[in-house]
Formats: C-alpha cells, sequence, structure tokens
C-alpha cells in the first residue's frame, strides 16, 4: 500500500495474529502501540498485544470509537495509553 511516499506491507492470512510478535521481534521492534476499535479491542487486539508480549516487546493500547467516523486522525481517542 503505498501512501503519501510511504508504503508498508499487509499481512493476510492463517497464523498472523500470532506470528506478529516474532515478526515484529525480528525486525528490533521493542515497543508497540495497538490502536483499535473500541469492540475489537477485546478480541482480536487482545491475541495480538500476547503475542507482542511474548515476544517481549512493552505493548500499550489505545481504543477509538467504533465505526466509519472514527476513522480520521481528528477524532480522539477514547482513552489513555494503557497495557493491552
Amino acid at each position: 500500500m503505498a501512501r503519501e511516499n510511504r508504503s508498508y506491507d499487509i499481512v493476510v492470512g492463517p497464523g498472523v495474529i500470532v506470528g506478529i510478535g516474532p515478526a515484529l521481534k525480528a525486525a528490533a521492534a521493542s515497543r508497540a502501540l495497538l490502536i483499535a476499535d473500541a469492540a475489537v479491542l477485546e478480541t482480536h487486539a487482545a491475541r495480538v498485544a500476547e503475542s507482542l508480549r511474548s515476544a517481549g516487546i512493552t505493548t500499550e493500547s489505545i481504543a477509538v470509537p467504533s465505526g466509519e467516523a472514527a476513522k480520521s486522525l481528528g477524532v480522539p481517542f477514547t482513552e489513555e495509553p494503557g497495557e493491552a
């Protein structure tokens, strides 16, 4: 996906959630911030956070409101960063 002279890979497939921690650790990550829909934060995002923590990556999370209207940088977060 290309955007304003920046690009990044999008990975989709089986095992991606449990593999995110080891993949980011291999890329020298030591900290992560999960930003997720409030409804997703306790389900899929919690599994991502567990994978990150298991890999030794310090992980915090922020919930944003649910819905399309929240997909903007102008929408305030619903909570301060906290441990995922």
